[in-house]
């Protein structure tokens, strides 16, 4: 539970410390202990659910007549999400000098989250509940949102057979190597497994030493015309070796799809 304070107006949010899936309803309320000035606080009170998105990106400048040539910085903001959360002004509720509220976090918001890459460049999405007084300080509650999880109906894909010519120093031709690939379900969420199929045909004399799939993560993000771009590995799993994998010395030697071992998508890929 968060709370929040100023000139005795209490802001709390049942559940801030705790992460809010996307679609579900927050709940809350603002208490004016005070009656003698809790019409007069309330009168100038709104309340927001706001999300934002804030990005710095670092560039060069280059060019005639470019001073310094130093990293420079370009910044941005906006909102995501700013809506007013509607107030329960019963009769009852004022009396009491509590005012409890309830709102639906939109289905297709994503995912808190802050990267940083380590050259002053950052980009973030902050999710808050922001109480707003015409004669006190303002209010807020940070909230940690995470997207709404996938369907559960999976949808699978598969790359066809693809022919890669083998060449030692580049032009001396060593055969070929054919692969097949599919994967089970394209569309997971944070703590599931996907499980990637892998089919190999050496026809060359190379030897292949290993094979292994990955799980990339990919964060861009620009301003102003700039942008910055991190690539990085969450998860990297090797295919166990079979005789298809050999250099060629037998007259059968067809693809054969060999599995991984599930890869699962961990927690980090949201907060690296």
């Amino acid at each position: 539970m968060g709370n929040s304070s100023s000139t005795n107006v209490f802001l709390t949010v049942n559940d801030s410390r705790t992460c809010i899936t996307a679609g579900s309803t927050i709940t809350g309320e603002i208490r004016c202990p005070d009656a003698s000035v809790s019409d007069d606080i309330f009168s100038g009170v709104t309340l927001y659910f706001i999300g934002k998105e804030d990005v710095e990106v670092q560039y060069t400048e280059s060019g005639a007549g470019t001073r310094g040539g130093g990293a420079k910085y370009k910044a941005a903001t906006r909102d995501i999400v700013r809506t007013i959360i509607p107030l329960d002004t019963s009769r009852s509720s004022v009396e009491a000098g509590r005012y409890p509220f309830q709102f639906h976090v939109p289905d297709q918001l994503p995912s808190s989250m802050y990267y940083k890459d380590g050259n002053g460049g950052y980009c973030s999405i902050r999710y808050k509940i922001k109480l707003h007084l015409v004669r006190g300080t303002d209010q807020e509650i940070p909230l940690e949102l995470m997207a709404k999880p996938p369907s559960s109906t999976p949808i699978p894909t598969a790359a066809d057979p693809m022919p890669t010519r083998i060449a030692f120093l580049y032009c001396i031709p060593q055969g070929s190597m054919t692969w097949a690939a599919s994967a089970e379900n394209t569309r997971i969420g944070i703590g599931e497994s996907v499980s990637i199929n892998l089919g190999m045909k050496n026809e060359s004399v190379a030897k292949l030493e290993r094979v292994t799939a990955k799980l990339k993560q990919i964060i861009e993000w620009h301003s102003a015309g700039h942008s910055s771009i991190n690539k990085s590995i969450i998860r990297s799993e090797s295919f166990q070796r079979t005789e298809s994998m050999g250099p060629c010395d037998k007259a059968n030697n067809d693809i054969t799809l060999q599995p991984t071992r599930p890869i699962t998508v961990y927690e980090e890929v949201l907060n690296t």
